[in-house]
């Protein structure tokens, strides 16, 4: 089996970028911006002040209330 097969959409593809190399400097910059954002300190800090501590269940505190039906049923 010949493993140096390649598709014709990806000849395609390394021909086009091969003659655009504008949309390879396009790629990278979209790429940036989503996995490596610019973070404004001042709002990463105002951000930060707002974090409300996390029981990591998000229900749990149902259970802690007298009376709550999940109380009759465990004890």
């Amino acid at each position: 089996m010949d493993k140096s097969y390649v598709s014709e959409f990806a000849n395609f593809m390394n021909r086009y970028l091969k003659n655009h190399p504008e949309e390879v400097e396009e790629q990278m910059r979209g790429y940036n911006f989503f996995w490596h954002p610019e973070i404004d300190p001042e709002t990463s800090n105002m951000a930060n002040e707002d974090i409300v501590p996390d029981d990591h269940y998000g229900f749990s505190s149902l259970f802690e209330q007298p009376g709550h039906k999940a109380d009759r049923l465990h004890g």
